[in-house]
C-alpha cells in the first residue's frame, strides 16, 4: 500500500505565487525546489521556475510544480496523483497494475 496519496498540481509559471497563497490561508508550511537547484541542466530562463513544491498542514499534503519543458499543461492534465511508497516491491507491483492500459508520462525510477 502507498504510504501517501497526494494531489499534484502543475501550473505554468505561477507556482511561486500559488504556493505562497495556499500556504498562508491554512497556516501551512511549504518547501520549494527551483529548477536551478536541481542536478539537471536547465536553461537560464528556467532556473527560477518551481521544479517541486510541497505544502503541508497537519492533515494535508499538496504538491505543485511549474511543469517541465516550458509548455503550458494540456487542459485536463493539470492535476495528478502522487503515490509514495516505502516498500519497493509494493511500489513495483502497483506501478505494473496502473501501467496496464495507462499512458506512462515518466518511467518508474528513483528521483533525486
Amino acid at each position: 500500500m502507498a504510504t501517501t496519496m497526494n494531489p499534484y498540481v502543475t501550473l505554468n509559471g505561477t507556482c511561486t505565487e500559488a504556493v505562497k497563497f495556499w500556504s498562508e490561508a491554512p497556516g501551512a508550511t511549504s518547501h520549494v525546489m527551483r529548477m536551478g537547484d536541481s542536478p539537471m541542466q536547465v536553461p537560464p530562463e528556467a532556473k527560477d521556475l518551481v521544479m517541486h513544491a510541497t505544502i503541508k498542514t497537519d492533515s494535508l499534503i499538496l504538491m505543485a510544480s511549474d511543469g517541465m519543458g516550458g509548455t503550458a499543461p494540456t487542459p485536463g492534465t493539470q492535476v495528478s496523483i502522487s503515490l509514495n511508497f516505502t516498500d519497493k516491491d509494493e511500489q513495483t507491483r502497483v506501478w505494473e497494475r496502473l501501467s496496464k492500459g495507462g499512458t506512462i508520462t515518466m518511467p518508474l525510477s528513483d528521483q533525486f
